[in-house]
């Protein structure tokens, strides 16, 4: 490839839905859609030793296009300079790359979004001082990304990927001793584990995450950690065990008087009682105490829904009147908040 004081020219060329670039007539690169052109001709020119580009062509089914052209030179202004700083370097990349993936995933194209944050985090691990974090970063929203298109597409495969990149990103982090994002970490692990039906191994994670947030005192890790615990039971169908982790769970918040979280995973347990296991009156008496929680927090919201559930709880035990009774209660929380 020539350098130095030779002319050294980069050709974008669109032929079809394609487009390719060459630098002095040799290929470099091609891709099926419209790329950040500051993000492809960095790309070409780090791997070209930083070559200096003197003439730019941009070519479009034959012809140059206007606004191609000056979008290129825009950006490729970025990428010449005679000595490479910051925006010439593989971090320049890697923040590329980022940017356009936080673009594709607000369209929630998966594919894509796996495809970019990839490469952010290769080009990071490539710069002189790799940034541990925004690898790790990056590798967990590329895994997350996975889970989504798992579960839009039911391919096991893509869990499996995200369960590999999670592995990476609780490694590097177990490196950096960031003790919260390990716990994510071990959550994240479960959660793959439970999406393809390794219950067993999801719950080992999870009291990895839940021995790691113990030792941290990391209070929303316990709650988060017991919530999935008790909804992989509930996915096993092991309900008495999922009871059981969640009354865990209010036992923690009992004793650092967290009520909030009591009504929460008092929901939980009657909603296992209620949709799980068809004991409606042991629903009942759980629900009530997530009503008194409600009311002691100020909660008008989860106090109404609350009522409706019992409501509903007491009509499915031919309870009628009763019923009616809660019914009124939910419904004249709405009253009185619309005299207000």
């Amino acid at each position: 490839m020539r350098s130095g004081n030779a002319t050294n020219t980069l050709t974008i060329d669109k032929i079809g839905t394609y487009y390719h670039f060459y630098i002095n007539g040799e290929w470099q690169d091609s891709f099926e859609f419209e790329p950040f052109f500051g993000n492809r001709i960095g790309f070409v020119i780090w791997r070209n030793q930083f070559i200096k580009i003197d003439e730019l062509v941009v070519k479009q089914e034959g012809f140059e296009s206007s606004s191609i052209l000056n979008q290129a030179r825009d950006l490729l202004a970025f990428v010449t300079v005679e000595e490479p700083d910051y925006m010439s370097t593989y971090q320049y990349l890697a923040d590329s790359y980022w940017e356009r993936a936080e673009e594709s995933q607000v369209d929630s194209n998966h594919v894509e979004t796996i495809n970019l944050y990839q490469r952010s985090a290769k080009a990071e691990v490539l710069s002189e001082s790799p940034r541990l974090p925004y690898i790790a970063d990056a590798l967990a929203r590329a895994a997350k990304s996975m889970n989504k298109l798992g579960k839009e597409t039911d391919e096991w495969s893509y869990y499996l990927s995200a369960q590999d990149y999670w592995e990476v990103v609780l490694e590097i982090d177990e490196t950096l001793g960031d003790h919260e994002h390990v716990v994510t970490d071990l959550i994240n692990i479960g959660v793959t584990y439970n999406n393809i039906n390794e219950y067993d191994t999801a719950i080992k994670y999870y009291k990895r995450a839940l021995a790691k947030a113990e030792e941290i005192n990391d209070d929303l890790g316990i709650f988060e950690v017991y919530d999935h615990i008790g909804w992989t039971f509930e996915n096993a169908s092991k309900f008495e065990d999922a009871i059981a982790s969640y009354q865990e769970a209010v036992d923690y918040a009992e004793s650092i008087d967290n009520i909030e979280e009591m009504m929460l995973f008092w929901e939980l347990i009657a909603t296992v009682y209620d949709l799980c296991t068809f004991e409606t009156e042991k629903a009942i008496l759980y629900y009530e105490k997530a009503v008194t929680a409600a009311d002691q927090l100020g909660n008008i919201d989860d106090k109404q829904r609350y009522l409706y559930y019992i409501g509903d709880s007491y009509y499915l035990l031919g309870e009628e009147e009763i019923a009616e009774k809660y019914w009124n209660e939910a419904d004249k929380i709405s009253l009185d908040e619309g005299d207000k």
